[in-house]
């Protein structure tokens, strides 16, 4: 009979810190720094200065990656949605 309480209490107390024991979550891969890029980063440009052909802007408005060479951008992304229409009447 004792045997048994033991046994169950070992088992309660297991299951108790098992139960208690903070939550395994898997951080975020990576952290997106704008809207504007949740489709992704087509050529992974960064905000690193050693890469001037392919140096990450991130505007409130939109976001590129410019090329210092061709004093060009490579791409940009925006996010154009109903907000940006205003009041104008469309025909």
């Amino acid at each position: 009979m004792i045997k048994s309480i033991r046994i169950i209490f070992l088992v309660s107390l297991i299951g108790l810190l098992i139960g208690c024991s903070p939550a395994q979550t898997k951080p975020p891969d990576k952290i997106i720094p704008s809207v504007n890029l949740l489709l992704g980063n087509p050529s992974q440009a960064t905000t690193n200065i050693n890469t001037p052909d392919n140096y990450l802007m991130v505007k409130p408005q939109y976001v590129l990656s410019y090329n210092r060479s061709n004093g060009t951008p490579n791409w940009v992304s925006w996010q154009l949605n109903k907000s940006w229409f205003g009041d104008a009447l469309v025909c």
